[in-house]
């Protein structure tokens, strides 16, 4: 072409013009084409283009190094040729070419050489590529790779901390597809331990790299919180934090909250064990037996309440003495409610000396009755005096303690637990409290019995001790402070008396309790190895868990100290979405009948049919879930629902009851028609609209200039800030959502580019939240994977990312569109048509494959099932009509065809390279307004392969 050009205007004089223009585009035209063949793996046709640059005796050194590196790549291609890509590298001479270019033979030197399996050779060549351009960001990362596949073959961590800072050296000088490598990275850094060679080189090179290539990763980076890179990764949040903070408090403020709620319930099992280990130590040291009630006893105590308990009041004030003493080490919580538990320490101990005075006034009474025939009684000895006095100053120091506690508001659970402990309700109806009265009562009955000399005898006694009690008591506030300390002192001593007890070497049993004591640690030498190994191993999680929590603080910290006004309007934003969108408990209800009929349908075919012990557990922990009252929440919508549902519901299901279905066939009966009275309640064939004012008057009047629209931040790019959509204000309709049993609010958030944005509050669990944050990622690598490759360009094939915000564990905001449905809502709707009940072909299958011997193996009685069920009750039309009813035109219709077995195509392709069976109908979905079919692809395994069904079949 430029030949003929030239030949065609011999006019021109100007031979320079025409001669640098014919020199420099025809070589680059064959190179190009030699490029394009060789990424189509045609070898020969490339070599054939590159064999007629040699016509041209002069070239630019540009055009002479783009020949020479597709020469190369095309001998590389071929195992056979590889040794003539290296004759052709050692001849050629780089005294022209650039820095690096010359970088860029010696990395393609080093390729050949690790294809021939010179593994030294080629790390050189590498290196000598890095010498001689350090910025180039290719020969960066075919070391890192070389590294990487070094430290596979030996697992040894100094090649695992060259491939990391290959892998950040290339990241950091832009080379594009290092970016896809950085779960490599993370991966490679759980091989290392702190301050490890591997930790430490990623704390070292991460410094040098711009903080928005981490956006994808930051749930990758929170987990890797809790691991010894937790110190490098909070710096990397930080730096978000101060650049990018909307991307990244959705997701940390989810990550707290769940840490959070996982510490207190740790510390609140780890306490009461604790408390447990004390108390027992506490018994040993000081060999400390509450005394038993004999027969004769209990029964002349019976009357009175006390039976067993008398020796469970020596525990209560044990326990009570071990959370006193972890009290006094904390001085905010000393000053509120150490007062509590000294009266309730007291009050417990004068319980107990009543007890016991009554013990020894009813053994007195029947000596003096065995030594007094005529039935003269005795006074009350002056021990029962005093401690019926004492019982009620220390009955009025409780109530005082209370009442302050009362007042201020805050009621410790200690004292609320003992509270309930002395008031506990009695078969009778009455309370221990009452019983306890009843044993002060008879005592002092006694007084006007006997003869005046000893009731004056018992008078003088009686203000004897009343003295003693006035001056010790006196004595027991001068030295309150000094007491407690000695207290202390005496538990910490008895405490470790009962450790070095129980570390002694003896028998089988003490060996084990030496070894899995109160602090994990052993005393004797020979065991201290492996009593270490284990402490730390299961002090271990421990330690990391609240370093990260640590560490999120501080990155929330961040946050709040670099951008106060916006972390506070999106914290109030996100308690309201927490607090106002809660479905209805009917509509929770719904959801967990139709999880226990879809578990009914998975389990596993029998000829008895009865109901599995794991799915009647299941059942019985829905009940305590959603009937068990709280009168202090103050939900007068949940007690109203309690009231009207529980005791039916409990009868229907629990399986203690005698109504308890025995097979599942009676369970899926009762379940489903607890689902259609469910349904018709909440409404699940329309949508209810709401109004968002009265949900919530603070969204309503909501205007912010700050807050984004969540969800822009889910890319491999550099974001423009500037460039991103803001939320204006929030759509005053919120539509109640029905799918696959489930209720959800769909909020709509209007943008400042005029559009208005979808979202679903899910109520989800936070496995499942994780999961989808995953497929997110694994959605955008795959569409930049397919937007760099030919053919998947040319054919438009892109997956729908489905993006999902997290505000809690259990909260999270879902993008959805109005006009999207779902397959399931098809088939439903054709079921409501045609007066099916849409779970038919399940209990078809079920009918059908019951009377067959050894089911799950029988292939041949599944097909008739299947073929049966196709036949009858799922016709192959379903999505066919459907379609046809909503799209008119016939343009439309094709391009609507094509597009949708593109779609099934790659979703096809992705659930057989990461081994996915099961596709329910709800998680495949498609506009009815652009025609855009979406998947939704989450891992489940399952047995059999992905089936082209017959709706597809049919309408492709």
């Amino acid at each position: 072409m430029f030949h003929l050009i030239t030949t065609t205007f011999p006019s021109i004089n100007d031979m320079n013009v025409t001669g640098y223009s014919r020199m420099h585009d025809t070589p680059w035209t064959f190179i190009k084409f030699a490029q394009i063949a060789r990424k189509q793996h045609l070898s020969t046709v490339c070599l054939t283009s590159l064999a007629k640059l040699y016509r041209y005796p002069s070239m630019e050194p540009m055009d002479a190094f783009s020949k020479l590196r597709e020469n190369i790549k095309c001998c590389l291609q071929s195992p056979m040729e590889i040794r003539a890509a290296l004759n052709i590298i050692s001849k050629c001479n780089l005294e022209y070419f650039t820095n690096e270019q010359k970088a860029e033979i010696f990395r393609l030197k080093g390729e050949a050489l690790q294809h021939l399996g010179y593994g030294d050779e080629s790390n050189t060549a590498f290196s000598a590529a890095i010498s001689i351009c350090d910025t180039y960001g290719k020969a960066w990362l075919s070391w890192a790779i070389f590294c990487d596949r070094v430290f596979t073959l030996k697992q040894d961590l100094q090649w695992a901390k060259h491939a990391v800072v290959c892998y950040l050296q290339a990241i950091r000088h832009k080379k594009n597809r290092a970016r896809l490598l950085i779960a490599r990275i993370l991966w490679l850094l759980s091989y290392d331990s702190d301050q490890g060679p591997v930790n430490q080189a990623f704390t070292r090179y991460t410094e040098h790299l711009p903080p928005w290539i981490w956006l994808l990763w930051i749930p990758q980076l929170l987990s890797s919180l809790a691991r010894p890179e937790g110190i490098a990764v909070k710096n990397i949040l930080c730096k978000i934090a101060r650049q990018y903070p909307q991307a990244l408090y959705y997701t940390v403020r989810a990550y707290l909250i769940e840490k959070r709620e996982i510490r207190n319930s740790a510390s609140a099992s780890r306490q009461k064990s604790q408390s447990s280990k004390n108390s027992t130590a506490l018994l040993m040291a000081a060999n400390i037996k509450p005394p038993q009630l004999t027969t004769a006893e209990a029964k002349n105590f019976s009357s009175l309440g006390i039976h067993s308990g008398y020796s469970k009041l020596h525990q209560a004030i044990l326990h009570l003495k071990g959370v006193q003493a972890s009290m006094i080490n904390n001085n905010k919580q000393k000053t509120k409610i150490f007062v509590e538990f000294e009266a309730l320490i007291n009050y417990f101990k004068n319980l107990c000396l009543v007890i016991k005075a009554a013990q020894q006034q009813q053994q007195k009474a029947a000596a003096a009755k065995s030594a007094v025939p005529n039935g003269t009684g005795s006074g009350p000895s002056p021990m029962q005096t005093e401690s019926v006095q004492r019982t009620v100053a220390d009955q009025k120091a409780l109530a005082t303690a209370a009442a302050a506690a009362a007042q201020t508001g805050r009621t410790s659970p200690a004292l609320a637990m003992s509270l309930q402990a002395v008031t506990a309700v009695k078969p009778d109806g009455k309370t221990a409290l009452q019983t306890n009265a009843q044993i002060v009562k008879p005592m002092t009955l006694v007084q006007g019995q006997g003869s005046p000399a000893l009731q004056a005898q018992y008078l003088a006694q009686m203000r004897n001790r009343q003295m003693q009690a006035i001056a010790l008591k006196a004595a027991q506030q001068q030295s309150q402070s000094a007491a407690a300390a000695a207290q202390q002192a005496v538990q910490q001593a008895a405490l470790n008396r009962a450790r070095s007890a129980a570390a002694q070497p003896g028998t089988a049993a003490q060996q084990a309790k030496s070894t899995t004591g109160a602090t994990g640690a052993t005393t004797t030498q020979s065991n201290a190895p492996s009593s270490s190994k284990k402490t730390s191993a299961a002090n271990g999680p421990t330690e990391s868990s609240s370093n990260a929590i640590k560490w999120v603080e501080d990155v929330v910290s961040v946050l709040r100290r670099s951008h106060p006004t916006l972390m506070t309007e999106v914290e109030k934003m996100l308690d309201e979405f927490s607090r106002r969108f809660k479905p209805e408990p009917e509509e929770e209800l719904l959801g967990a009948v139709h999880a226990l009929i879809l578990k009914c349908f998975k389990q596993q075919l029998s000829t008895n049919d009865r109901v599995p012990p794991v799915l009647q557990t299941t059942i019985s922990r829905v009940c305590r879930k959603f009937f068990t009252p709280d009168p202090k929440s103050g939900n007068k919508k949940h007690l109203a629902f309690v009231q009207k549902y529980k005791k039916s519901f409990e009868q229907d299901f629990l399986p203690k009851t005698t109504k308890f279905p025995i097979t599942l066939e009676l369970l899926l009966r009762k379940l489903k028609r607890w689902k259609a009275h469910l349904q018709y309640k909440v409404g699940e064939r329309t949508q209810i609209h709401l109004r968002l004012e009265k949900l919530s008057p603070y969204l309503i009047r909501f205007q912010s200039y700050d807050i984004e629209i969540p969800g822009q931040y889910l890319t491999d790019q550099e974001p423009t800030v500037d460039q991103n959509v803001v939320l204006y204000r929030f759509h005053p309709d919120v539509k109640v959502h029905h799918t696959h049993g489930f209720s959800h609010r769909r909020i709509g958030m209007c943008g400042n580019d005029g559009k208005r944005y979808s979202f679903l509050v899910q109520y989800s669990i936070s496995h499942i939240t994780r999961s989808d944050e995953r497929m997110m990622q694994v959605y955008v690598l795959f569409n930049r994977m397919m937007e760099k490759y030919r053919e998947t360009r040319n054919r438009n094939l892109v997956f729908h990312v489905p993006l999902v915000v997290p505000l809690t564990h259990r909260l999270r905001l879902m993008q959805t569109n109005e006009a999207h449905i779902s397959l399931e809502e098809v088939y439903e709707q054709s079921c409501a048509v045609r007066r099916i009940d849409p779970d038919k072909p399940l209990l078809t299958y079920r009918e059908m494959m019951q009377q067959v011997e050894g089911c799950e193996q029988n292939m041949s009685a599944r097909v008739e099932a299947y073929d049966r069920i196709c036949e009858s009750v799922v016709p192959d039309y379903i999505l066919t009509r459907f379609i046809d009813r909503i799209v008119r035109a016939p343009d439309e219709y094709w391009a609507f065809k094509k597009e949708f077995a593109a779609q099934i195509a790659i979703s096809g392709f992705l659930s057989y390279i990461m081994n996915i069976g099961d596709r329910s109908l709800h998680k495949l979905s498609f506009s009815k307004v652009t025609i855009e079919p979406r998947n939704r692809v989450e891992p489940i395994l399952w047995l059999f392969p992905k089936r082209i069904s017959p709706q597809y079949s049919k309408y492709t």
